[in-house]
């Protein structure tokens, strides 16, 4: 299982590092975009208020010791587990995500837990699947509005979400469970 963790990794790095528009160190002007495409539209947030890639670098050092990267793509661990932080300036989005396991190995009860736990016990990190056909669990939010706080609890959720797979399928002690039964219901009344 190690070996396999190791080569899902090395795939996941290897092509996810070459994706275009990742790590741009400052925002898009006029003349970066295309004619026919949009402008990406920042939220109306005090500049000083704004999660900068500075933050971010400084927050994950903070959070890991192991910290490799800079301007807008990191490589750490928490616990044994590795994790990378991108972030695409361009459009004002980063996202998290450590890989888990190749989705071709997946049982049925495996895919029918992951998207159970997106609904109620993945909380703000979700399980996902690249292009590539490897699964992640993943943290994928607007960058300029992501706060200290919810970045810190991120980096944890997305990492006990992988390592509770196959077994809790959780990234932490919470459940949402607004009524107090153990399942969604399947008729909402639509």
């Amino acid at each position: 299982m190690r070996l396999v963790s190791l080569l899902v990794r090395g795939m996941v790095i290897a092509s996810l590092v070459s994706l275009p528009g990742f790590a741009q160190s400052s925002p898009p002007s006029a003349d970066d975009l295309q004619p026919n495409e949009p402008q990406p539209a920042l939220p109306n947030i005090p500049q000083s208020s704004r999660m900068t890639l500075e933050r971010l670098d400084a927050i994950l050092k903070q959070e890991a010791e192991n910290v490799q990267g800079a301007q807008g793509r990191w490589q750490f661990t928490i616990g044994d587990r590795p994790l990378l932080v991108f972030t695409d300036i361009r459009y004002d989005r980063m996202r998290i995500f450590t890989p888990i396991v190749a989705a071709e190995d997946l049982s049925d009860e495996q895919w029918q837990r992951m998207m159970s736990a997106n609904f109620d016990t993945a909380l703000d990190a979700r399980y996902a699947m690249t292009e590539g056909g490897t699964i992640v669990a993943t943290f994928v939010h607007p960058l300029s509005t992501l706060s200290d706080r919810d970045l810190r609890s991120a980096i944890y959720q997305v990492a006990n979400l992988a390592e509770t797979f196959g077994d809790l399928y959780s990234s932490g002690a919470l459940e949402f469970d607004p009524d107090g039964s153990d399942e969604p219901e399947d008729n909402v009344g639509i």
